[in-house]
């Protein structure tokens, strides 16, 4: 039976920078309840301006609605008067025939439809969010935090017929890398991703973001998140020890990959066994980190010598290392070999 007080609400964005192999990816995520799709663009929004670099995404999900929210919505698709005074004249004007109607700016609403707005906006928001950011976990690709610009927040009585929701807030950033093909076997990966990447990836790809405008700032978040997945690994494969990884000094992040790693009870191994990092990649880092030390106490430049994006990609092969080990099977796809002892 179908329920008039249910409707549908859409949050769509584009992604700039942002490529998928194929020309629509679909995900479903909070046991089944919101749906996101990400999309390419028609040859007409290419026609339009959108540019090449640029796909489309949109998350759906129905609520039902209380009858003071629900009162607000059939008048807009009907077009009955809202009755909201306001002050100053913000919103949008629609032409039906030789009238005009109009839908006050959200700031106008009642504040319990200013609330429900807002977090249906923000679960949307967030389950985008959620989807991207585990994309670029999984499939190792590297962009710009927090990569998004709104395009249109909408409701709909039977999901084929949308409305623009009041007039509100949107949200702009970017992203970047090349195309993302994604498997069934990574798509179902993703949706079972409740929460959004670890934060070691999230710091990474801040490091990644500064590596074109400060060197030094980007090195040292990349260390840094190098040291927050090492942590996260310990505390997943020894949940005791979490109080201790927490508030009081840790071991240098040498000394936990080359002594400590061998002793824990890792989740995945490697032919067997727990592999630590090659003799050759141990220098490199201990090099790294030495020149962030001097940065952090004398402010100097980074050496000619360092290539920041190997450093970089070095640092986050180490990183799905201790994802792997931590747990995420999937992640021995992005491990460089050489990074590992023979």
């Amino acid at each position: 039976m179908k329920n008039e007080n249910a409707m549908y609400f859409k949050l769509s964005y584009s992604i700039r920078d942002f490529w998928i192999h194929n020309n629509e990816e679909v995900f479903n995520i909070d046991e089944g309840n919101i749906e996101v799709r990400y999309f390419k663009p028609s040859e007409n929004d290419y026609k339009k301006g959108t540019k090449y670099d640029t796909i489309y995404c949109d998350a759906i999900i129905q609520i039902e609605l209380k009858e003071k929210n629900l009162k607000f919505l059939n008048n807009i698709l009907e077009r009955k008067d809202i009755n909201i005074q306001t002050e100053e004249k913000r919103g949008t004007t629609t032409k039906i025939g030789n009238k005009n109607y109009f839908v006050p700016h959200i700031d106008g609403f009642p504040q319990h439809f200013i609330d429900f707005y807002k977090k249906t906006n923000e679960e949307l928001s967030s389950a985008i969010k959620t989807i991207t950011n585990n994309v670029m976990w999984v499939y190792n690709y590297n962009g710009t935090h927090n990569p998004y610009a709104t395009r249109r927040f909408q409701f709909s009585k039977d999901k084929l017929n949308w409305e623009d929701m009041p007039l509100g807030i949107q949200v702009r950033a970017t992203l970047g890398n090349s195309s993302i093909q994604i498997s069934d076997n990574g798509r179902k990966i993703i949706s079972s991703k409740e929460k959004e990447m670890p934060i070691h990836h999230s710091l990474f790809l801040e490091a990644w973001g500064l590596k074109s405008l400060n060197q030094r700032s980007s090195l040292i978040m990349g260390l840094a998140a190098l040291e927050s997945a090492i942590k996260q690994m310990v505390v997943k494969v020894v949940p005791d020890s979490e109080w201790i990884i927490e508030n009081t000094a840790s071991p240098s992040i040498v000394s936990m990959l080359r002594e400590m790693l061998k002793t824990l009870p890792v989740k995945n191994k490697i032919d067997g066994e727990i592999k630590t990092l090659s003799k050759s990649t141990i220098d490199e880092l201990m090099k790294w980190i030495k020149v962030r030390n001097i940065i952090v106490h004398k402010g100097t430049n980074l050496p000619n010598s360092f290539d920041l994006n190997k450093i970089l990609r070095t640092i986050k092969s180490i990183i799905y290392l201790m994802d792997y080990y931590g747990g995420e099977e999937w992640a021995i796809y992005h491990i460089q070999k050489d990074i590992i002892e023979d």
